[in-house]
């Protein structure tokens, strides 16, 4: 059967604006959530925020759960596609490679780190699926760490990257006036010392960049 001109078309545009929605969707939750927790902000308030209808929520995501969930997940999956395939890929050469990258990540996610760290604080626990989502983040950083610290244990290495994370969520977090004066220096050179600082903090925790880690971690 010959397909009529435009079909094709048509049906590609109905995804792109479908696709389109279910993204303004999880922009508008995103800084509601962030900003009133899960429980302070209402469907209506996304929708309404979005431009589109509640209908579109359900259509998208279920629920309202099933949206906070896809919202939390996606930072996630942008520190997989992202920071760890910069590792993976090679683009990373030096340990001020690494410390931009990081640091870079965290500038551009701050809200969904805000988010991250709002759950925990409202729930006493992190989301119940955040062990799924970072295993294979933590599988790959974990392989990292101990090819450059072979002597060290899996607990030791794991250890090291939480206090890492620990350390990245605390930098962006904070108020940047306030910790650039505690740290001696001025908020607009904030993003310079932060990066300066990790790329020696990572040197003197993990010695010498090791070019071919990868080949030594497979």
């Amino acid at each position: 059967m010959t397909q009529r001109s435009g079909e094709s078309g048509g049906r590609g545009r109905g995804r792109s604006r479908s696709e389109a929605t279910r993204g303004e969707l999880m922009d508008a939750a995103l800084t509601l959530f962030a900003e009133q927790g899960f429980a302070g902000t209402s469907i209506r308030q996304i929708a309404k925020t979005a431009g589109t209808n509640l209908a579109s929520v359900s259509y998208h995501f279920g629920d309202k759960n099933g949206l906070y969930t896809a919202v939390l997940g996606r930072l996630y999956d942008d520190m997989r596609q992202q920071a760890v395939q910069s590792l993976v890929e090679g683009t990373v050469h030096s340990w001020a490679d690494l410390a931009h990258v990081l640091w870079s990540f965290a500038r551009r996610n701050r809200q969904h780190i805000l988010l991250a760290h709002r759950h925990l604080l409202d729930h006493g626990q992190q989301h119940a699926r955040v062990g799924e989502w970072v295993e294979p983040v933590v599988l790959t950083a974990e392989a990292f760490v101990l090819a450059h610290r072979p002597a060290w244990t899996t607990v030791r290495a794991r250890m090291t990257l939480m206090a890492i994370v620990h350390l990245l969520v605390r930098f962006v977090l904070d108020d940047r006036e306030r910790v650039a004066t505690l740290a001696g220096g001025r908020s607009d050179d904030w993003d310079a010392m932060v990066e300066g600082w990790f790329t020696d903090f990572l040197q003197d925790l993990l010695g010498t960049w090791d070019p071919d880690w990868a080949d030594r971690a497979s």
